[in-house]
């Protein structure tokens, strides 16, 4: 929205259905401000996966990861190319991962 409050856009909402699904919903801008990164969960058991979309709305949200990996915290590097963020396989504890940060 622009300072003034006008022009809103959406760029993404949660699926969970109650606040208490929700925790943290945690959220990461690019440097240079032209995408959002996210992790979102779809309901209270659902494992949280990374989501990346465009900041000026003009794409939906894609998912970052093509895997089951749950994903959480992402934090982007400095020159806009990868994307940290903590994960846990299905079989193992957490961790601390790279990908690339491949806008839609």
């Amino acid at each position: 929205m622009d300072a003034g409050g006008g022009h809103v856009t959406t760029l993404a909402t949660y699926p969970a259905r109650t606040m208490d699904c929700i925790g943290q919903w945690e959220v990461s801008w690019s440097p240079d401000g032209s995408a959002v990164a996210y992790a979102t969960r779809d309901g209270c058991s659902a494992r949280s996966q990374l989501h990346i979309v465009r900041s000026d709305g003009t794409s939906p949200p894609v998912p970052l990861l093509d895997t089951d990996l749950e994903a959480t915290s992402p934090s982007w590097s400095p020159d806009g190319t990868q994307i940290m963020f903590s994960g846990r396989e299905s079989t193992g504890g957490w961790g601390v991962y790279v990908t690339p940060a491949v806008l839609p």
